[in-house]
């Protein structure tokens, strides 16, 4: 079964159990939509969940106190990616999905496509490999025109953006 990476065990948080979650998705209430979760290769039921600042703060049924879950300190957390897919509206679709669309620009040419992805708090930036190389263009309404799953990624460039040398 294909899993989703949601982010990752940073710390501890309070005698009850909670465990530091920093998001690598951009919407973190979507935490609260997960029954469950995987961690450390253990399917974990989700609790409770709170937020502090950008910081997801999750308790596991199954853990109850600090010291039970030191262990997933650094572990990555994952869900279900059919479970993720259910929860999506129809104009909705998942980050993991533009790996390999194409990249075009307004004059309909191909300047590469999709080949992995960097999240950060602020914004998510997409790698585009193409035949000049590999660019960086960051995933805001700024540049990114349309997205469909179909046809691919319809995008506005500015100049510099891609190294033309």
């Amino acid at each position: 079964m294909s899993k989703i990476k949601l982010g990752k065990v940073v710390g501890t948080h309070a005698l009850a159990g909670y465990v530091r979650i920093y998001p690598y998705i951009n919407d973190i209430s979507d935490f609260e939509a997960y029954p469950s979760l995987e961690v450390a290769g253990e399917n974990l039921e989700v609790a409770k969940v709170k937020y502090k600042k950008n910081i997801v703060l999750l308790k596991f049924r199954t853990y109850n106190h600090i010291n039970e879950v030191g262990h997933l300190i650094g572990k990555e957390v994952f869900v279900d990616k059919e479970l993720a897919e259910s929860l999506l509206e129809d104009d909705e679709y998942l980050l993991d999905d533009l790996i390999g669309l194409a990249v075009i620009n307004q004059a309909g040419e191909s300047l590469g496509k999709v080949v992995d992805m960097r999240q950060t708090p602020s914004q998510t930036t997409l790698i585009i490999k193409g035949e000049k190389g590999e660019w960086f263009l960051p995933f805001v309404d700024a540049f990114v025109l349309d997205v469909d799953l179909d046809k691919g990624i319809s995008v506005q460039l500015i100049e510099g953006l891609i190294d033309e040398n």
